[in-house]
């Protein structure tokens, strides 16, 4: 019974740690998602969407835009300037957003006129809680299966 117990406590432990060494021992990145779309709201197919490190200027990610003008790609937390450029002989203006400080995951919206006009984009960020519950539950499941698998284990009699 004292070995299920430790067992148990263990893996409770290894699971927490995680949870306990946030921000110290792992590097995290984030899901930055989009769409790309013109004056009229249709979608821009082939739109390089750039994340540039607004202070090194080194290019972090870059993608493309599929038919319905979406896009994704994840970058570690840090303030970066977003290029979106679309195909050549569009006719649409490259539009930059900067700068952008990605700290969770984040979806964008990048409306790219005809040259002349300016590009506006907005910003629309995940709750930090929301990621949060997410291991909460992660860790309560866990938990309650490893709970679950040592009720089962056969008892020895005495």
């Amino acid at each position: 019974m004292r070995f299920k117990i430790q067992l148990v406590t263990f893996f409770c432990v290894l699971l927490l740690s995680p949870l306990l060494l946030k921000g110290t021992v792992f590097a995290e990145d984030f899901i930055v998602t989009g769409t790309v779309i013109d004056g009229k709201n249709n979608p821009v197919v082939n739109a390089t969407v750039t994340a540039v490190d607004a202070t090194t200027q080194k290019i972090i990610a870059t993608t493309t835009s599929d038919k319905n003008g979406y896009y994704s790609f994840s970058v570690p937390k840090g303030t970066y300037d977003i290029t979106t450029s679309p195909p050549a002989g569009s006719g649409l203006q490259t539009g930059t957003d900067s700068p952008i400080t990605i700290a969770s995951n984040t979806t964008l919206h990048n409306d790219l006129n005809t040259v002349g006009n300016a590009p506006s984009h907005s910003l629309q960020k995940n709750s930090p809680i929301e990621k949060e519950l997410g291991w909460v539950l992660l860790v309560i499941f866990l938990v309650v299966i490893i709970v679950a698998v040592g009720v089962a284990l056969p008892r020895k009699k005495k």
